[in-house]
């Protein structure tokens, strides 16, 4: 026998014995911008260890925490390349893309979370779906991350307190609309930037959700959080699709079904972002304002001009989107009678 033969015979022996031990497990990689430490680090840990156990074990995923793999509007691109396999991504890094997703995130669209799941799940998830495959890309989960207020270096109980206010805003179509229409100055920095953006006095505000403002340490510099609840944060669960259709069908379904369901995962991150605040908060290091009854509807009645411009402005299908939400509002009224 040849040593060269005696090599490959070598080679194969350590192959199949690797196989047996991993059985060649393809590693996808997975981003997320939630720090590892977040209130949201535990949702995306049991959705690992969920489907380490009903996969087939032929796909090992590796999670990259905290925008390790850069911002969101990066790795969405990534993914749609197929440089990396799986992302979680709110609607803010989507837009870029798809802008009429944003039409989701228009102000006091939706009065509750239950709402918005039935809605989003009866009335949307189809059409979103669909805007998703044009894209190359497969919706196989989604979570709703929390409502969005407003941090701030002074409290702002009314939105007529807004004007001239340097405030952040994410950099999507909505957002700006809403802010500018309440006449605040909307500054667009990078989210990595907004606490030297504060110390530095180039803003004095921002928009994002309080899991996002405990888990960034917004409230060092701006310790004012007005829970002013104007429009829910969604993220989406999203997979290349030329990688998902490359799975055995059984992992197909098990990625589709390891995330908790929407409310499940809210109101498993809700108490914990509560439990953060109310220690924050008995600790003089932050300080919650919540709108009365009649400031809620100030800021409601402020902000509504924007809504009326958003289709335009978001082209697409965001007027189709909008119409399934309000037939999907009215279907869930008629549901709670």
């Amino acid at each position: 026998m040849s040593r060269s033969f005696a090599f490959i015979q070598f080679i194969f022996f350590v192959a199949v014995c690797a196989f047996a031990r991993t059985g060649w497990a393809e590693e996808a990689i997975m981003a997320t911008l939630a720090p590892r430490g977040s209130p949201a680090a535990p949702v995306h840990a049991a959705f690992l260890d969920t489907f380490a156990a009903q996969s087939s074990g032929a796909v090992t995923i590796t999670p990259f925490f905290s925008g390790e793999l850069g911002p969101e509007e990066k790795y969405f691109g990534d993914l749609r390349r197929g440089r990396i396999q799986l992302a979680v991504v709110s609607s803010h890094g989507i837009s870029a893309a798809i802008p009429e997703i944003s039409i989701l995130r228009a102000p006091f669209l939706f009065d509750s979370v239950e709402e918005y799941t039935y809605v989003f799940e009866n009335f949307l998830k189809f059409d979103i779906e669909a805007l998703f495959e044009d894209k190359g890309l497969v919706l196989f989960s989604w979570m709703v991350s929390g409502w969005d207020g407003i941090y701030a270096q002074s409290a702002l109980p009314t939105p007529g307190d807004l004007e001239g206010v340097r405030i952040r805003v994410p950099l999507e179509p909505t957002a700006p609309l809403v802010f500018e229409t309440l006449r605040a100055d909307v500054i667009h920095v990078p989210f990595t930037d907004v606490i030297t953006g504060l110390q530095t006095g180039l803003i004095e505000a921002g928009e994002t959700t309080p899991s996002a403002y405990i888990s960034a340490g917004l409230w060092a510099e701006a310790p004012h959080f007005n829970h002013t609840d104007h429009t829910l944060n969604a993220a989406f669960g999203i997979a290349n699709a030329r990688w998902f259709r490359s799975l055995q069908e059984s992992d197909q379904q098990a990625l589709t079904t390891s995330y908790a369901s929407a409310l499940d995962i809210f109101d498993e991150m809700s108490l914990r972002i509560e439990h953060d605040l109310n220690e924050l908060e008995n600790a003089g290091r932050l300080y919650r304002h919540r709108p009365s009854a009649e400031q809620r509807e100030q800021w409601r009645a402020a902000s509504e001009p924007a809504l009326a411009v958003m289709p335009g402005v978001l082209g697409g299908r965001a007027q189709d989107l909008l119409t399934a939400v309000m037939d999907g509002k009215r279907a869930f009224a008629e549901q709670q009678q």
